[in-house]
């Protein structure tokens, strides 16, 4: 399992139900003469959906700046190994321990397009 935001590696923090949505970008779609379906893919986003448990507080400071950026790269399995730029993700931060500080923190974002060939 490989997930970093920016760089800070948040791999160990992963709850179950991480999941990740590829969506394909489709210019044209046509149906051929003899019925099939066609489509010219040109790329495609993804979508991450993401908890974070029992995260301590100096990392967790670490993931909620890096995921207050207008834009963040993440590094993440699906079940590859994918690097793109996301947009503005969403976060919210649930402070579950004060001592030791620790926090759950749940994310979601979507890439900028990958375009194929590009």
């Amino acid at each position: 399992m490989i997930l970093t935001i920016n760089s800070v590696d948040v791999s160990d923090y992963v709850e179950v139900g991480y999941k990740v949505d590829k969506q394909n970008i489709v210019k044209n779609q046509w149906e051929a003469i003899d019925g099939t379906e066609h489509q010219r893919v040109l790329g495609c986003k993804y979508t991450i959906n993401c908890n974070l448990g029992h995260v301590p507080a100096t990392i967790a400071a670490s993931i909620s700046a890096a995921l207050d950026a207008q834009k963040v790269t993440i590094t993440f399995a699906n079940p590859d190994t994918t690097s793109c730029d996301f947009i503005a993700p969403s976060v919210s931060s649930t402070l579950i321990s004060e001592t030791p500080e620790l926090w759950d923190i749940a994310f979601s974002a979507t890439s900028e397009p990958q375009l194929y060939g590009a």
